[in-house]
């Protein structure tokens, strides 16, 4: 299916997502394809998600999903994701400093305060650290507060971790991501802890079910999955299926940069959270963090990071 193709059956099918009024117990919709008896099919549907799957006699009225919605089938699922950070495992120290590495920000001290640095990233004349807003601020993220100061810390604080960045105003709750200025030398031979090569530039989403897809974590290490859908809800996000059933996510690797295995080195979204199981991650595209930062660069936003 070509990337024209592709998007516009994205497009309908989001259209009918954003007309339907959605049953109770649903808290998102994808593109995506169908699941029949644990197997992935190739067959695009319009996906519910849902907080807990129940036998047909068990549902109420209002918690009933159509067998099509604008023309396409449905399916069902119940993945269940939560923010993959937690405070444990005693990582090195590295520099210097690349992406899939153990960060933690200077003012957590909760048993799930740590996560993994993505990447380092460049705008303007400036190199920023780019992790999870829940893994670098976590009280904006959980209550939206305003603009946080601190230093990012690497690895953690108990492993004898240092200053390695300071946070800057550049960030999005609604997409989780957060920025921070470097102020120690990153690899510049090196991006990605466990993956030769440099990052050059970035993928926009196509190839549902074909793109295969890498990521470093500072948990779970070098793994790989393949983009299997997108969220019609916020299409900004984007589902991550293991290619052989193995585990491609564990708590802590929040913040980790997921690659395009078959160009290279080529961004394709930042990892947020994954299923109980860690078979498939939930992550927001890359190439809407990068429209977001350039957006507040234009309008002033970042303030000068402090300590």
């Amino acid at each position: 299916m070509s990337f024209r193709e592709e998007t516009s059956l994205f497009r309908r099918a989001r259209e009918a997502a954003l007309a339907y009024r959605l049953p109770a117990g649903v808290d998102d919709l994808f593109w995506a394809p169908a699941i029949r008896g644990g197997i992935v099919t190739g067959s695009l549907s319009i996906r519910f998600n849902v907080k807990q799957k129940k036998p047909a006699s068990q549902l109420r009225h209002d918690e009933l999903i159509p067998r099509r919605l604008g023309g396409f089938p449905t399916d069902v699922t119940a993945f269940r994701f939560s923010p993959q950070v937690r405070n444990e495992l005693p990582y090195d120290l590295v520099r210097p400093l690349m992406g899939g590495v153990q960060v933690q920000a200077s003012h957590a001290d909760g048993p799930a305060d740590w996560g993994t640095m993505g990447i380092v990233l460049q705008f303007n004349s400036s190199f920023y650290a780019i992790s999870n807003q829940h893994v670098f601020d976590r009280p904006a993220w959980e209550y939206g507060e305003p603009f946080s100061e601190g230093n990012i810390i690497q690895p953690k604080r108990q492993a004898g971790g240092g200053a390695i960045a300071v946070l800057s105003s550049l960030g999005d709750n609604r997409l989780d991501y957060r920025l921070a200025r470097m102020t120690m030398a990153h690899d510049l031979r090196q991006s990605v802890n466990g993956l030769p090569g440099t990052v050059d530039g970035y993928v926009m989403p196509s190839g549902i079910g074909e793109r295969k897809l890498v990521k470093s974590g500072a948990s779970s290490g070098v793994t790989t999955g393949w983009y299997e859908g997108r969220s019609l809800l916020e299409p900004h996000r984007v589902s991550i299926r293991s290619v052989d059933g193995s585990v491609i996510c564990k708590p802590g690797d929040s913040g980790s940069m997921w690659l395009d295995a078959g160009s290279g080195l080529k961004l394709f979204a930042l990892h947020c959270a994954g299923d109980d199981e860690g078979r498939v991650a939930i992550a927001t595209l890359y190439g809407s963090i990068h429209a977001s930062v350039w957006q507040q660069l234009k309008k002033g936003k970042e303030q000068q990071p402090t300590i």
